[in-house]
């Protein structure tokens, strides 16, 4: 992990986590085009719909997940990024 990637990291924002409705990721300008992977605990990849905006925000919808911890991977050329999200859902 190089310092370059470690910026990144630092700038990739996720909220509100924990998630119930929808989960809100902003991203730097270096990783607009990036691919976005959830998977479950079992590292099972778990279908999402995306929304994107110009600006480097995405939003998904999330009200259709059961309560539980997922890992979210961000895929770029400038690397993978991984960060832990939690759904609450009744």
């Amino acid at each position: 992990c190089n310092a370059i990637e470690n910026t990144l990291a630092q700038q990739i924002h996720i909220y509100p986590n924990p998630a119930s409705n929808y989960l809100n990721i902003k991203l730097p300008d270096e990783l607009i085009n990036a691919d976005i992977i959830l998977y479950n605990i079992l590292g099972e990849i778990i279908p999402i719909q995306i929304e994107r905006n110009n600006s480097g925000l995405i939003n998904i919808d999330m009200k259709h997940l059961e309560s539980q911890q997922m890992i979210l991977h961000v895929i770029s050329e400038q690397g993978d990024f991984v960060k832990q999200v939690v759904v609450i859902n009744e």
